[in-house]
């Protein structure tokens, strides 16, 4: 048998092929790995060269009990069952145009939809749960994302060539970003040190009481009414859905003025005026969703403390995440 196989890549394309030499699946998405097996050696190898064949001896094992004693298989390694399970589906538009006098735009649309019946990369779970009732949008889910750009090149001024030379290779860019909140998922108690379930218990939801109550005084102006959920006598689960709420929405506008200054032939300097969150739009995080915290249904921090808290949703510090504060920014920068 051959000693060394090339995994079979994709080939980006325009069209879809409709000649009967091809074949058309549907797959389950895993992790890109190669089968060998050469009489009753059997290897694992991944994309990039490296031999997993200890970590999944249920293949090697599968693969052992095939009749044929030399084969090659390029796929995909998958987990099938156990309790995790997640799809994601999504929609991407995007428009790009240069325009005229200077001024070009990008703008792009995401719809998407990620579902699963556990989100956390860390948590415990309570087995007696039907987890088929758990699934539904994944925590980190965002169903409408939308982000454009817009930048203009400047022309210089006329007059003396001094106002020429002050004027010249100035650039405006404006970035505008905008999406949907993620889901809420009320407990009826946080899980601590080990002492929860974070899959139980969810309340009741009470339909002859809103969920969001307008307040002034809440972080947004909004707050989750305490009324809308009862938790339910006994160990049984509530009839609240898990992600069914939908949190706060985002949307900020950024500015940058920019000016490149050439020092000597090769070598150019370049100054930037930076302004994030142009608007100084207070962003908040989503609300305590524990029942039994006296901040319930009350944003605790604003938007960019929450995304940079290492929550699933993402590890980046706070100060350089969106929905934070306005923050002006200066930067000086030699390319040579």
């Amino acid at each position: 048998m051959r000693s060394t196989f090339d995994f079979c890549l994709p080939t980006k394309a325009s069209t879809v092929p409709e000649t009967r030499d091809w074949l058309h699946e549907i797959k389950y998405d895993g992790y890109r790995i190669r089968l060998e097996r050469d009489g009753e050696n059997v290897r694992l190898v991944t994309r990039n060269g490296h031999n997993w064949t200890s970590r999944y001896p249920w293949i090697i094992e599968a693969a052992l009990k095939n009749r044929h004693k030399q084969f090659v298989i390029d796929g995909e390694a998958v987990v099938l069952g156990v309790d995790g399970v997640s799809d994601f589906n999504g929609l991407e538009l995007q428009y790009r145009r240069k325009l005229s006098m200077g001024l070009q735009g990008l703008a792009s649309y995401t719809w998407s939809h990620s579902l699963d019946n556990g989100s956390w990369d860390s948590g415990i779970y309570l087995p007696q749960v039907n987890r088929g009732s758990d699934r539904a949008s994944s925590a980190f889910d965002v169903r409408h994302n939308f982000s454009a750009g817009i930048t203009w090149r400047a022309p210089s001024v006329g007059g003396t060539s001094a106002l020429q030379s002050l004027t010249r290779n100035w650039t405006l860019s404006t970035f505008l970003s905008a999406r949907s909140g993620f889901p809420i998922d009320v407990l009826a108690s946080e899980n601590l040190l080990g002492l929860g379930f974070d899959d139980f218990q969810r309340p009741d939801r009470v339909s002859s009481a809103p969920i969001w109550l307008d307040d002034s005084s809440a972080p947004g102006r909004q707050r989750l009414n305490p009324a809308a959920f009862s938790i339910p006598s006994g160990s049984h689960q509530g009839n609240l859905g898990r992600d069914s709420i939908p949190g706060f929405g985002m949307g900020q506008m950024d500015l940058a003025l920019g000016r490149e200054f050439a020092v000597r032939e090769d070598s150019v300097a370049e100054l930037r005026l930076e302004a994030f969150n142009v608007t100084n739009h207070a962003q908040f995080g989503d609300p305590v969703r524990f029942m039994s915290s006296p901040l319930f249904g009350q944003s605790p921090s604003l938007l960019n403390l929450m995304l940079g808290s290492g929550t699933p949703h993402s590890g980046i510090a706070p100060a350089f995440q969106i929905g934070g504060p306005r923050v002006l920014q200066i930067t000086v920068r030699f390319r040579f």
